[in-house]
């Protein structure tokens, strides 16, 4: 399992120290054991007060590597992003992988309307 810590950032312009502990699993060269339900935001789980961990799915093509990933809130909205790499820009593999991500994050002292994944922001 891949842990990475990033920093979000906040579109509130609130600093309030909240920050992010992302995670992926292993990919899963089966994507297929995801159906169209099963991928995006999957679960929403407050650990305590300030501190919510949720669990996503993708599916990316073989080729592209998971970086990490990141977030932001405006107005009670978060929206989570899956950090991808390409090593080999303009190529990819003739597969796709499937990925669990959990995105946890901490200090957080905004309630959330909603959760959204936007799947993938690529990185060059």
């Amino acid at each position: 399992m891949l842990f990475i810590v990033v920093g979000g950032c906040l579109d509130s312009g609130k600093d309030d120290g909240a920050y992010l502990v992302f995670s992926s699993s292993e990919c899963d060269i089966n994507p297929f054991n995801y159906s169209d339900s099963e991928l995006g935001v999957q679960d929403i789980e407050w650990i305590d007060n300030t501190t919510v961990k949720v669990t996503a799915a993708v599916i990316t093509n073989c080729g592209l590597i998971i970086r990490g990933g990141d977030f932001s809130i405006s107005n009670g909205d978060l929206m989570l992003t899956c950090d991808v790499y390409n090593p080999h820009p303009g190529a990819y593999t003739d597969c796709n992988c499937g990925f669990e991500l959990t995105y946890t994050l901490y200090n957080m002292t905004e309630q959330l309307d909603t959760v959204k994944l936007d799947r993938y922001k690529y990185l060059e």
